[in-house]
């Protein structure tokens, strides 16, 4: 799920890229949606991997386009919703005793990811918070 990056790193830190954009590869280091201190995740992270689509603009697009009334929206709230379900969510995983980062885009299928994501985002933030 995923791969060691081809950007060459210093030292002993180990980059590693998702192969794939399922929510799968996150739920590979977090399995009971439990980060602590030694695992924890960003979203949103922008940059050179993606965009900064937030988990709930992804969420209004993914309910919007999932509504029986999506057709009938002007062309430009289409195309905007269509653009950021293709692009996705960026994310980073940080291992920080190990200096350990995964990264990579997820494109959640169902609300029951997103909801899985929004959960992994806020306890993350409580071990962030508790770290130093």
């Amino acid at each position: 799920m995923f791969k060691l990056s081809e950007s060459k790193t210093p030292g002993p830190y180990t980059v590693n890229e998702a192969t794939g954009t399922s929510v799968d590869c996150i739920k590979q280091i977090f399995p009971t949606c439990k980060p602590d201190e030694l695992n924890f995740i960003l979203f949103s992270t922008d940059g050179t991997h993606g965009s900064g689509t937030t988990i709930e603009e992804y969420e209004e697009c993914f309910k919007l386009k999932n509504n029986l009334d999506f057709e009938n929206q002007n062309e430009d709230t289409k195309e905007e919703c269509v653009a950021t379900l293709e692009i996705g969510i960026t994310y980073l995983i940080i291992q920080p005793r190990i200096v350990k980062v995964y990264y990579g885009v997820c494109n959640p299928a169902s609300l029951d990811e997103i909801e899985y994501l929004k959960k992994l985002r806020d306890l993350s933030k409580v071990e962030i918070a508790s770290i130093g």
